[in-house]
């Protein structure tokens, strides 16, 4: 389910999934200035979220970083000129201003009137294009991308986020044996956190725990307790509901 979203300048909008052993669930609206009764056609010339790459057979958009793009979800118009949204490919990489010279990462996408499919893109890259290249042409109502963060670096999936060992997973910087902490990068809505426990040993360091929220760095006090007494059974993922805006979780 989409909430409401925090406005921000650029172009697309990103719906950031949570998925991993830990990590956040963001929402950024980067849908400005266009209303919701103006169309993203680009036959029209206007550019939806202010992307400025477009033609009249393709639009793309700047994800303002290189992240790895789970899915894209497409909302095809209700009024007319439903096959503006059909036989789409989507190109995903690091080239700005047009969709060439980006890997074509789905192709020949189609979407019914009024309706929003979800597609699989599983892929790293900071621009992202749709192309029609059948006929002149091209209208989506809404755009959303899902995109991870990759925060587990330089930590293998076989090397526990154990605070205990002098080990910071996430390379975070801000641990100590009693508690963890991330750098989102910017603030955001925060909806939920996933965590995953160990299945080998030591189930209960992850009991009892309590999550933090805010504004300041290097330390959980001053930031606001958002969630209390979060525990996760061994080998299990457990959601977390948050809710609230901060930088620092």
């Amino acid at each position: 389910m989409l909430l409401p979203y925090r406005r921000r300048q650029g172009g697309g909008v990103r719906l950031l999934a949570a998925d991993g052993a830990a990590s956040d669930s963001s929402l950024f609206d980067k849908q400005a200035p266009v209303s919701d009764l103006s169309y993203a056609d680009s036959t029209t010339g206007r550019p939806w979220a202010e992307c400025g790459q477009y033609t009249s057979q393709w639009w793309g958009v700047d994800l303002g970083s290189e992240v790895y793009v789970g899915y894209v979800r497409l909302q095809n118009r209700n009024d007319c000129c439903a096959e503006r949204l059909t036989d789409v490919d989507i190109y995903l990489g690091s080239t700005a201003e047009t969709y060439t010279g980006n890997a074509l990462v789905k192709s020949d996408v189609s979407v019914l009137s009024n309706v929003m499919l979800e597609v699989e893109i599983n892929a790293l890259g900071r621009y992202i294009y749709l192309n029609r290249p059948s006929a002149a042409g091209l209208t989506v109502c809404k755009f959303y991308d899902s995109s991870l963060f990759d925060k587990q670096a330089p930590v293998s999936d076989l090397s526990y986020a154990d605070s205990t060992t002098g080990r910071p997973w996430a390379e975070c910087g801000q641990y100590t044996s009693q508690w963890w902490g991330v750098h989102l990068g910017s603030e955001v809505y925060a909806r939920y956190a996933r965590l995953q426990n160990r299945n080998d040993c030591c189930a209960e360091r992850l009991t009892d725990v309590d999550v933090y929220l805010g504004s300041t760095a290097e330390t959980y006090t001053g930031n606001a307790l958002v969630k209390s007494d979060a525990s996760v059974l061994s080998n299990a993922m457990s959601e977390v509901e948050i809710n609230a805006l901060g930088r620092y979780i």
